[in-house]
């Protein structure tokens, strides 16, 4: 199971389970998140926005970052809009990082 699939599943486990009002924990927790991924069907999209907290022992308040998230197939494109843009894309065994402001791209 990947970890974006499970990831998925932890919040489809932790909302349908506090609503039925039970709650699984542990190996038993591991165990059901496994069966849901294997019922399931695989995922082969998803897209959302986002918001990051940083927290750094230099700053009182954390860092915010906004934007959108898309997956589908191996690749990856997160694009930050706020406090400053930027476009990270991972595709290939290959992370990019362009920054529209600097007009700066970054290859790892």
């Amino acid at each position: 199971m990947n970890r974006l699939a499970a990831g998925l599943l932890v919040c489809l486990v932790c909302g349908t389970g506090a609503s039925a009002g039970t709650q699984t924990t542990g190996e038993a927790g591991w165990q059901e998140l496994g069966r849901l991924a294997d019922a399931a069907p695989p995922v082969e999209s998803y897209a959302a926005d986002f918001v990051q907290e940083k927290f750094t022992p230099l700053l009182r308040e954390p860092i915010v970052s906004r934007g959108r998230v898309r997956i589908a197939g191996g690749t990856s494109r997160w694009d930050t809009e706020a406090p400053y843009a930027s476009t990270m894309l991972i595709a290939g065994g290959e992370l990019r990082l362009y920054y529209p402001e600097q007009n700066t791209l970054e290859v790892y």
